[in-house]
């Protein structure tokens, strides 16, 4: 099981790039979600949590453009989630 993953090690994203983070409880959604994205030029997937707690510490770590998001997550309504990720 996923439970947080972050590019580490990797160049820098252009600045034209969207930077996303995918959070979802069910891997292989979260899977098939970050194949799509990540096949999509200007986008990224910078990020992918499994828990809203993770999540959280993924968007103030990583600062993405996008955080997609399931609504009914084990820990935390995802539209909280999405709130925490506009304040920052």
């Amino acid at each position: 099981m996923i439970d947080v993953e972050m590019r580490q090690g990797q160049p820098p994203l252009e600045s034209t790039q969207v930077r996303v983070v995918i959070v979802h409880d069910q891997p292989i959604f979260l899977v098939g979600l970050k194949t799509l994205i990540d096949g999509t030029n200007g986008m990224d997937v910078v990020g992918e949590a499994h828990t809203s707690a993770r999540a959280i510490e993924l968007i103030d770590i990583v600062k993405p453009n996008v955080v997609v998001s399931n609504i009914l997550l084990p820990d935390l309504h995802g539209i909280s989630l999405v709130g925490h990720n506009a304040r920052e």
